[in-house]
């Protein structure tokens, strides 16, 4: 059986071992946890309600003003709350579909013409008028009646026959755009200029490419960018008029030939331009004259692939290098150089509590118990 002194020590020894299993479990258990993330980007207006709560749920471009100028494309938000109560006498959301029926229509030599399309307000009042597929002045009616619109708010300015179209109509253009790179072809980090051309003043231009994702598109526009598409596959550039810009291809856009498709968000305004990145041109060696101490001159014309007769030796031990002349060997020792070695891992003090100084602190405790019991 073990005497006394021998299960002391057993003892003592467990203890130390249980003691540094402890200061690990510490350890790892205070190490700093990343925060989670929720994918939250923005909340909802709880407190919005009504028609403020449904005006701020629609998708729309611009609010229609008598007066005002549109373009093909976009989205615009009418509220005919105002007429159709004035007409039925009661809140609009119990009017009937008929009641809460408006008409768009031409405006030709200055008085209503030709219907464009009828279009119901929801009970809310509101309509969103996609003007896709329509130009020039326009003008809305109900039951008869010319209305006139501020900042989306419909009114009643009189009857068709009053004369106030004119104060009330407002028109569709169809936007142009030109875009244009100047050469088409340019080297990394020289410039290119690109060129956009539009009968529309400042808007927002999005830019897309089937070989280039958002990362390589901001790069080449740089502070042109306002904005990033959701999708991870465009840039939206603010621009206007006719305007050029100085592009210049960092190592962030690929070599090849780059199509970049332009459209702009609120309007049916498309085209497309085609950029190619080219590699500079290789150098080519120039030939060299060497002469022998003992023989007529030979002309070397640079890189060959065509193999040459080099007399081989045998593989050089470490830390030296090797010079191949025809016919001897000269071997001179290499230089040494020493990297820096880390030991246990990248991590930085800044990771942990560092538990370093205590574990040998523990360590002393236990040599020192130890040696007691050996004494």
């Amino acid at each position: 059986m073990p005497d006394e002194t021998q299960i002391r020590g057993a003892v003592l020894i467990g203890l130390c071992v249980g003691i540094a299993a402890v200061v690990a479990l510490v350890a790892v258990g205070t190490a700093p946890v990343a925060a989670e993330d929720t994918g939250v980007v923005g909340t909802a207006d709880a407190n919005a309600s009504g028609s403020d709560a449904i005006q701020s749920s629609r998708r729309f471009d611009a609010r229609i003003t008598a007066g005002n100028n549109y373009w093909q494309g976009q989205r615009l938000l009418f509220n005919g709350t105002a007429v159709v109560e004035n007409e039925i006498d009661e809140d609009v959301s119990g009017g009937t579909p008929s009641e809460r029926t408006f008409e768009l229509r031409r405006v030709e030599n200055g008085r209503v013409g030709s219907l464009v399309t009828q279009f119901v307000v929801a009970r809310d009042g509101l309509a969103v008028l996609n003007v896709t597929e329509t130009t020039g002045r326009l003008v809305v009616v109900y039951q008869g009646d010319v209305v006139s619109a501020s900042e989306g708010l419909g009114q009643v300015e009189g009857t068709i026959g009053s004369g106030v179209v004119p104060e009330s109509q407002w028109e569709v253009s169809q936007q142009e755009l030109a875009v244009a790179f100047e050469d088409g072809r340019v080297r990394r980090g020289t410039a290119e200029d690109l060129t956009f051309e539009s009968n529309r003043g400042e808007y927002r231009l999005r830019v897309r490419s089937p070989t280039l994702d958002d990362d390589a598109l901001a790069a080449l526009f740089g502070d042109r960018v306002v904005e990033r598409d959701r999708r991870g596959d465009a840039v939206v550039l603010r621009t206007g008029g006719s305007e050029t810009v100085t592009l210049r291809p960092s190592s962030a856009v690929p070599f090849g030939t780059h199509e970049f498709r332009f459209s702009v968000p609120d309007a049916t305004a498309r085209t497309n331009a085609t950029l190619t990145v080219a590699r500079s041109r290789a150098t080519t060696a120039e030939p060299r004259t060497e002469t022998a101490t003992d023989g007529p001159a030979t002309t070397t014309a640079g890189p060959t692939t065509e193999p040459t007769d080099v007399p081989t030796t045998e593989s050089p031990t470490p830390g030296t290098a090797t010079t191949t002349t025809v016919g001897d060997t000269t071997t001179t020792p290499a230089p040494t150089t020493t990297a820096p070695v880390t030991y246990g891992g990248t991590g930085s003090a800044a990771d942990g509590p560092g538990f370093g100084p205590v574990a040998a602190v523990l360590a002393l405790v236990c040599a020192a118990l130890l040696l007691r019991r050996g004494a």
